[in-house]
């Protein structure tokens, strides 16, 4: 990897790669003043997909903004892709929702050409939840029955998305947020990064475990777009469900910490919609 970026003219500033720690997909090191992020390949992940090239689109489209990290350059080491951006000092979001509803708002009136476009009808996170399914047994045949009544479709307005909105993914830099690991991007709901953000699966995997009802309303109530939080309201269910049939796939490959992730979903299901403050 060292070789690669010297090979493009990179200087690291030091002898070492050091591991970031964070994701679970791909192999991240921070080279002195630059991060270097190698991309396993993409295992075709309903909900996360893997892209290099999505990732470079968003960070060049993005630089200078103080949204996300700005971008180096996009190599290739013996059939690994390896994106090169700026290290971002600063420590990763564990408190105050209400920033994120703001930054989120920012990246969402972004506009990006290049992306890939998604649509996250009711039918499509039905669709995507069976899907995930395959090859649970009895206990996804026991979650499919779960599966909550679909709501109506409501008029949407498909903006940029991150796709993967956790907290480790939310880094504080001198008092701003900005948002790093791009490699799931689209064209699509952007009530799907609030269902992210608000997962508590992904709360509990990557951030400090599932946000208080008090929380997640300040988070509801601080994103400037209304409409937005409506759908995310209406079509909340399917997005607990779903992420839950995602939980019980992993569990099923063998990633045993997504169980609680799964239990945490399905009382979601039972305790019914967050209430926003007026």
């Amino acid at each position: 990897m060292l070789t690669a970026l010297a090979r493009a003219g990179l200087d690291t500033g030091m002898g070492a790669a050091v591991p970031l720690l964070g994701g679970r997909t791909n192999h991240v090191f921070r080279c002195g003043d630059l991060v270097a992020k190698l991309f396993a390949r993409d295992a075709g992940n309903l909900i996360f997909p893997n892209s290099a090239a999505d990732e470079y689109t968003c960070l060049t489209a993005l630089c200078g903004s103080g949204l996300a990290p700005d971008p180096v350059d996009l190599l290739s080491e013996d059939g690994v892709e390896i994106l090169v951006y700026r290290y971002i000092a600063g420590t990763r979001w564990q408190c105050d929702p209400v920033p994120v509803a703001h930054l989120l708002g920012q990246v969402h009136a972004r506009k990006i050409n290049g992306l890939p476009a998604r649509s996250l009808l009711p039918a499509d996170l039905a669709r995507q939840g069976r899907d995930l399914l395959d090859g649970t047994g009895q206990r996804g045949r026991d979650l499919l029955a779960l599966r909550p009544q679909m709501p109506e479709a409501l008029a949407c307005v498909a903006t940029v998305t991150h796709g993967d909105v956790t907290a480790s993914n939310i880094v504080v830099a001198q008092g701003r947020l900005r948002l790093i690991d791009w490699q799931c991007p689209s064209i699509s709901d952007p009530a799907a990064d609030l269902a992210g953000f608000l997962s508590p699966t992904m709360q509990t995997l990557y951030g400090p475990g599932p946000l208080h009802p008090s929380d997640r309303a300040a988070f509801l109530g601080a994103y400037p777009d209304p409409a937005v939080v409506c759908r995310y309201l209406a079509y909340a269910p399917l997005f607990h469900w779903r992420m839950a049939c995602y939980c019980l796939q992993q569990v099923t490959l063998g990633h045993g910490e997504y169980a609680d992730g799964l239990n945490a979903e399905l009382q979601c299901l039972e305790q019914g919609p967050t209430t926003v403050p007026a």
